[in-house]
Order: C-alpha cells, then sequence, then structure tokens
C-alpha cells in the first residue's frame, strides 16, 4: 500500500472501533496493528473466520476469554531464570485456564466452526502447571498455606505464637497493678513486635524494650519484658516463611519457564482468536454483511455505509467500479458526498482485506494488490509546497507503483492550478490508468472531465445528487449521471446577491453553459422517469 493511503482513508479509526470489541490487552494491541492482506486465499480465510465467529455468537455463544492476560514478558523473564512475584505467577495461571477453556470450547463447536477449531490444536493445556499455580496461590495473589507443607506449618506456629503474646499481654493489661502505667489499655505493633503504649513517666517502673514514642513524647511503646522472647519466635517463624516462600515461587517460576514456549505459543493463538472474536462484534454493532469475494476486478456495494459515520443518518451508498469500465468520474456539488463516497470504498476494500465484514446490504469485492488514495489537503508546509505540488507529488508516486488490478482513488484530481491545464493533466493520468486496467475512482469539478468520460469505452460518470428545490445536497450517487457543481445555485443559498450570480452566469463561456443545460436537461429527465417509476410500482 502507499505510505499515504491508510492515513489517508482514516483506516486507523476503524482499527480503533475493532480494539474497542477486543477483551484482551494483547487483542486490543493486534488490533490496533492489524494489516490488510492481497492473497485471494488468505482474505477468504479471514472472512470464513469472522463469518464463524458471528455464527456462534448469533448462537448465543461467547468465548471464555475471562482470566487471560498478557503474561508474554513475564513468562520469557521465567524462562531467563527469573522468580516472579506470586500476582504474576496467578495471572499466568488464569491465562492456562483460559488456554484450556477456550480450546474445549472450540472443540465443542466444531461443528459450526470448523476454521476456528483448527486453531484447538495450536492451543496446548497445562493441567500439572496448572495446578500446581491454583494450589499455591489465591485468586487474590498472595500464597496459600497449601502451598507446601513446611509452609503450612510455619504459619500455623505463627499463630499460635501470636496467640500466646496476646494472652501474656492481657494478663499484663488486666493486672490491677499496673493500670496506672497505661496511657491506653490495649496492644498494638511497632514494626513485628507486639507493645503497651505507657507513660512516659513510669517508663522505669514498667520493665521492657522501649520501640517508639509519641510525637509528643508522653507515651512510650513498651514491649514487655515478659512477651519479648515470644516475639522473638514469631520473629524466627516469620523469617523462615520468608524464605519458604522465596522457595515455593523460585520453584513454580521454574515450572512455568519449563512451559514457556507452550504458554507464549498459547497467548499468541487466544490473541490471534480475540481479534476474530473483534471482528464478529464489530459486525454485529454495524450490522454488517460478509463480502462476496471475487477473482474479477469488480467492485459492486448495495446501500453501503460509510463506517466511521452514525450509521442512522449516513445515506446509504450504491456504487458500481468494474465489470463494464474500470474508471469512474464522481461529480457535484461541494458538500454534497462525493469525499464520503470515495473513502467508503476505500475503506470497504480495506476492511474486506483485513477480514471485516462491511456495512451494507450486500458487496461484491475484489482483492486488491495494493490500493492507492490521495484525498484532503496533503500540502507540506515542511516541504514548501502548494496544494496542487502536494496533490502532484503523491500522484507521480502512485503512478510509478500501481499495477493492472489495483485501486486507485483521487479526490479533486489536478485541482488547484490552471483549469485547463489541470483538466489536461487529468484526462492524460486518467487515459494512462485506465489503458493500464487499474480500477480508478475521482472526483472532479472539470466539465472537460465529464465529456471526456463520455467520449471514452471503459470510463464511467456519476454524480451526488442535487435537490434543485430546496437546494441541496441529497448525498444519493447517481451511477451513469454527470452532475452539476450547483456552484450558482449553491452561493444563492448562501446568500451571494442575484445581481452578482447572474453576472457570473453571462462570463461563462458558452460551450460550458451548453454543458450545464445539458446536465441540468439529463437531470430533470431523471427525476421524470424516477417519479413515473415510482408510480408503475405502486400500480
Amino acid at each position: 500500500m502507499a505510505r499515504f493511503a491508510v492515513k489517508t482513508l482514516e483506516f486507523d479509526k476503524v482499527k480503533a472501533l475493532l480494539a474497542s470489541k477486543t477483551a484482551t490487552s494483547l487483542g486490543k494491541a493486534q488490533a490496533l496493528a492489524i494489516r490488510t492482506e492481497s492473497e485471494f486465499s488468505i482474505v477468504k480465510r479471514l472472512q470464513e473466520e469472522t463469518a464463524e465467529a458471528l455464527r456462534l455468537l448469533d448462537e448465543g455463544k461467547r468465548f471464555p476469554f475471562g482470566g487471560a492476560h498478557n503474561i508474554v514478558a513475564a513468562v520469557k523473564h521465567a524462562q531467563l531464570g527469573a522468580v516472579l512475584e506470586a500476582e504474576t505467577l496467578m495471572e499466568i495461571g488464569s491465562t492456562a485456564a483460559a488456554i484450556r477453556q477456550i480450546k474445549t470450547f472450540l472443540q465443542e463447536e466444531s461443528e459450526l466452526a470448523p476454521t476456528l477449531a483448527a486453531y484447538a490444536e495450536a492451543l496446548q493445556p497445562l493441567p500439572r502447571l496448572e495446578k500446581q499455580l491454583e494450589n499455591a496461590i489465591s485468586e487474590k495473589g498472595e500464597i496459600k498455606d497449601s502451598a507446601s507443607t513446611k509452609l503450612g506449618g510455619l504459619r500455623t506456629g505463627i499463630q499460635m505464637a501470636k496467640n500466646r503474646v496476646r494472652e501474656q499481654l492481657e494478663k499484663v493489661l488486666h493486672d490491677p497493678n499496673n493500670q496506672k502505667y497505661f496511657q491506653d489499655a490495649l496492644v498494638t505493633m511497632r514494626g513485628d513486635r507486639y507493645v503497651i503504649p505507657i507513660k512516659q513517666e513510669y517508663k522505669l517502673n514498667f520493665p521492657g524494650v522501649v520501640h517508639d514514642q509519641s510525637g509528643s513524647g508522653a507515651t512510650l511503646f513498651i514491649e514487655p519484658m515478659a512477651v519479648v522472647n515470644l516475639n522473638n519466635d514469631i520473629k524466627k517463624y516469620m523469617a523462615e516463611e520468608k524464605e519458604e516462600i522465596e522457595r515455593i515461587l523460585r520453584q513454580l517460576s521454574g515450572s512455568v519457564g519449563a512451559d514457556g514456549d507452550l504458554l507464549t505459543a498459547g497467548v499468541e493463538t487466544l490473541t490471534n482468536l480475540d481479534v476474530i472474536c473483534a471482528r464478529a462484534y464489530l459486525a454485529q454493532a454495524q450490522k454488517a454483511v460478509r463480502p462476496m469475494l471475487h477473482l474479477g476486478g469488480k467492485v459492486e456495494i448495495v446501500q453501503g455505509r460509510h463506517p466511521l459515520l452514525d450509521q442512522s443518518q449516513v445515506v446509504p451508498l450504491d456504487i458500481e467500479l468494474g465489470g463494464g469500465f474500470n474508471t469512474l468520474l464522481i461529480t457535484g456539488p461541494n458538500t454534497g458526498g462525493k469525499t464520503v463516497a470515495l473513502k467508503a470504498v476505500g475503506l470497504f476494500a480495506l476492511m474486506a482485506q483485513a477480514g471485516l465484514f462491511l456495512p451494507a446490504r450486500s458487496a461484491k469485492m475484489p482483492v486488491f494488490r495494493a490500493i492507492y488514495a490521495d484525498i484532503g489537503d496533503e500540502q507540506s508546509i515542511e516541504q514548501s509546497l502548494s496544494t496542487f505540488s502536494g496533490h502532484m507529488t503523491n500522484l507521480v508516486e502512485i503512478l510509478n507503483e500501481v499495477r493492472s488490478g489495483d485501486l486507485v482513488l483521487v479526490d479533486e484530481i489536478c485541482a488547484g492550478t490552471d483549469p485547463n491545464e489541470g483538466a489536461a493533466l487529468a484526462m492524460a493520468m486518467l487515459e494512462h490508468l485506465h489503458e493500464q486496467g487499474v480500477l480508478t475512482m475521482i472526483t472532479t469539478h472539470y466539465s472537460e472531465l465529464k465529456t471526456f468520460a463520455y467520449g471514452h469505452t471503459g470510463m464511467e460518470n456519476a454524480s451526488v445528487e442535487f435537490d434543485p428545490v430546496s437546494l441541496r445536497p441529497t448525498y444519493r450517487l447517481l451511477m451513469g449521471v454527470p452532475g452539476s457543481s450547483n456552484a450558482f445555485n449553491i452561493s444563492r443559498r448562501l446568500g451571494l446577491s442575484e445581481e452578482i450570480v447572474e453576472n457570473a452566469g453571462k462570463l461563462l463561456d458558452q460551450e460550458h453553459v451548453h454543458m450545464e443545460d445539458v446536465l441540468h436537461e439529463l437531470e430533470g429527465e431523471r427525476r421524470q422517469y424516477e417519479s413515473q417509476n415510482k408510480e408503475i410500482q405502486m400500480l
């Protein structure tokens, strides 16, 4: 693809819509980086995957992605010998469970989704690792007592020692002879030692180890001598507990490292499936249809809706390109929807070749080797290029790279320069693209190009409809009919004085006036036939 095509067509916004439908962070990243394919068999497989995922969703089936995490970096660290944190190991365990669940799901739904079921072969359950992690780590990412017999014993010992400390301290607190020493009759902690708050003036009367004092200095936090040895026992047990936890984490990390390749492959497959499922969710949201792919070079879209516009507000687009003609010129007023039509066709091609369904009633699409687009104001301030020079730079690159069967989209071809020279350049370019067998769509205001298309086999005119009564565009695309720019009518609607508009009409050359009259006459006849056709259908 030409470097400016994907950006110009705003395909990144479609990717963002797709990413919003993913279930995992890795799936989101992959959706944002999704690429279009240019090989027919690959595009066909992508479309089949989306169709099967959509079939499962329509049947009320849901892919069990819950519990899957981005564990790729953690697994790599484990393979290099690093010791992982308990919370990270918990995420690896839940991801291993997700891999197992997705595999089972795909195998059970193989009849409805045979293409997706093939992914199950790449998903390798790891029941031993999953069980190890489940037994050792809680859902909160904490080491369980059951992680090892020794750890369970140490934690029991710690609890028993703490209970003995509390019993001793309760005795001290409830001794009537000690009541005057206490600031508050309660047990608190300083560091990992149990202490009692004692009034400063009685520190010599209360034997123990001072661990802290209050901000005012009126209270000392003293560890009574009666519990010093018990606190030491707790500390010893806790040190042993820490060592045992480190050993458990090291052992579990080693197990993760040993199964690292299988875990990484499983996550990669999960990510691919997440994006496939997202394509199906997006198809549901846009009420999109599967495009019919064919080896011929014909685009046929019925009731297509631009995927980035409000689907309830957009005017559907009917368009053909290819077959009897490979060059389509779209004319008509500004703000009439010419550029929207151009972008919609380009986006449909990109979406189809990325495995996405298309928001339309039906669509037939070829698989293009490449898609080129020059749309919008691409002038470069840094390169000191005018609008014309900026567009011409893009067109030169397109003409150098394009091949038969490619798709070329150009908005306002050769605009921004002398109209006669611009029209001549445009005609020469169109003839060159036409002779090469390139599918080409352009928009233009040049009247010469409308006549040029009429006189060439394999070229076709189209226009965006303009309502002469309301003086507003209807945004409908009319195949086979060139359009008028309606500059005078639009200027009237915007408030330009009638005197100026009439004077401008007198200054138009006769050939242009004749062409515009012909177009208005054709438009009137088309409306008359359309009205009569509706009456016939009603009868």
